[in-house]
């Protein structure tokens, strides 16, 4: 993935955000939005500045049952219904197909972090969480051309 260009190595043990978010400008362009997890939430806000972004506010994603749940439902009617358009990539491909979702009582599915509801050890899924929000977001944003949101999780 390095090689190919889908990974980037950045800082050690914690990425520094507003590093990471110009890097996703230059490679990426610019997103219409961002969705992003709670977690973490002032180290998102100082990096959203430093990379110089002037966007809306990110929206601000729970990974539990009420956003999570929403989040679970938008994706899969986005991708059932055609409207996402992904590039090849390794990295995706294998963090969804480690994704699993669960559900509680009320039917409501949210994806399984680490090995809740699994046999899984150490799944990682902030990837899959990161692409359910951004692509859940799209689908509700107005209807324009070319939506791209940004989705990050923590």
């Amino acid at each position: 993935m390095l090689g190919d260009g889908e990974l980037v190595l950045l800082g050690g043990r914690v990425v520094p955000v507003g590093l990471f978010l110009s890097e996703a400008l230059l490679r990426l362009g610019r997103p219409q939005a961002i969705a992003a997890d709670r977690w973490r939430q002032g180290e998102l806000e100082d990096g959203v500045r430093e990379a110089g972004l002037r966007l809306p506010y990110p929206t601000w994603r729970g990974q539990g049952w009420k956003d999570g749940s929403e989040d679970v439902r938008g994706f899969r009617a986005a991708v059932l219904e055609g409207r996402v358009a992904a590039p090849v990539s390794l990295a995706m491909r294998a963090a969804l197909a480690e994704a699993r979702t669960v559900s509680d009582s009320a039917a409501n599915e949210k994806i399984a972090k680490s090995a809740e509801g699994t046999k899984r050890q150490r799944g990682r899924d902030d990837l899959a969480a990161a692409i359910a929000l951004s692509v859940a977001l799209g689908d509700r944003l107005p209807q324009t051309t070319g939506r791209a949101c940004l989705g990050l999780v923590a």
